[in-house]
């Protein structure tokens, strides 16, 4: 494997995805959505098993790096999968320093929620878990 560009921008079925360095443009100007630091922080190590899963199977895919995750202002979905050193770092670098602007920390603001702290995509379908255990504790259920 060298680079497999499962989807990299909003497309229609059967369009060619974006380039690397078009993801790079999108990175250096809207802010990631920060609900995906949850599944890899956008980035994954693929040769690691899960617990559940048996280490043989993920032999194929030794060294190399998932890239996975969305925008938080705009549609730009992207999953790539590479073991070309160069690509991952160029990948990684613009990633993290995208998660050190301004513009992300205020995604994380907004998408925080007041009760529980945790990141969520749609706050108004967010089942804060802590308030309604607040809420079961004084009897508001009852």
């Amino acid at each position: 494997m060298k680079t497999t560009i499962i989807s990299n921008g909003s497309k229609w079925l059967g369009e060619d995805p974006d380039s690397i360095e078009k993801l790079i443009d999108v990175l250096e100007k809207n802010p990631l959505d920060p609900t995906f630091e949850k599944y890899g922080n956008f980035i994954t190590e693929l040769d690691q098993p899960g617990a559940w899963e048996e280490p043989e199977k993920h032999k194929e895919f030794t060294g190399v790096v998932g890239f996975f995750g969305n925008f938080h202002t705009i549609s730009h979905v992207f999953n790539i999968r590479t073991n070309d050193k160069d690509i991952i770092k160029r990948l990684t670098t613009a990633i993290r320093k995208n998660q050190k602007t301004d513009a992300y920390e205020s995604a994380c603001v907004e998408m925080t929620c007041p009760e529980c702290g945790e990141v969520t995509a749609h706050q108004a379908f967010h089942i804060c878990t802590k308030a309604r255990l607040e809420q079961f504790t004084n009897g508001v259920f009852d």
